[in-house]
């Protein structure tokens, strides 16, 4: 690519593609895009005003005498051009690692972000299970309650039976202290 193409290039354009970057990384890259397009247009500029400086002395000089003059003109020409596009490619080079580097860092956040995820969702299914087995106890609670409830029920009415005090409503009143007899079965 000469310098000609280099200024004609859509730096602007190129350097420019949504990367989803932070506005402060893109002002850079802007900036970056700017200068590229100045330094090539101001060297290709520069060629032209040698080429036709030298175009120049070679109407007003005898290049048969003055011909070592020339090839100076026109080897500082080629010298500054060299230089230039250098200068010109080290800057897109410089652009193109910045934009890998954007990329890599771009999908090293969402990795980071899968991770935090993944960490996350297994944090909650092991609340839920913990949940889980919380609500599994208290229940196995209940019913050893309620289960106790009903022996301690159904030992109350054997000592009622043993002892012949039960009301008319089947509720044992107060009656002295007799020996429990065994009782199979639950309650009808």
């Amino acid at each position: 690519m000469d310098l000609k193409g280099a200024a004609a290039f859509p730096w602007q354009e190129w350097l420019s593609q949504p990367l989803g970057l932070e506005p402060s990384v893109q002002r850079e890259r802007d900036e970056l895009s700017r200068r590229l397009e100045e330094r090539c247009r101001h060297a290709a500029e520069r060629e032209a005003q040698w080429q036709q400086r030298v175009q120049q002395d070679r109407l007003a000089m005898d290049l048969s005498e003055d011909l070592p003059l020339a090839r100076l003109l026109q080897q500082d020409v080629q010298e500054s051009s060299r230089l230039e596009m250098c200068f010109a490619q080290q800057q897109i080079q410089a652009a193109a690692a910045k934009r890998r580097f954007a990329q890599g860092q771009e999908e090293s956040w969402k990795q980071e972000a899968r991770g935090w995820g993944t960490g996350l969702a297994a944090r909650e299914r092991e609340s839920q299970r913990a949940a889980e087995e919380r609500l599994a106890e208290l229940r196995l609670r209940q019913v050893a309650a309620e289960e106790a409830g009903r022996i301690r029920w159904m030992e109350t009415a054997v000592r009622s039976i043993n002892s012949g005090c039960v009301s008319r409503v089947g509720v044992a009143s107060e009656c002295p202290e007799q020996p429990m007899v065994p009782f199979e079965g639950r309650p009808g």
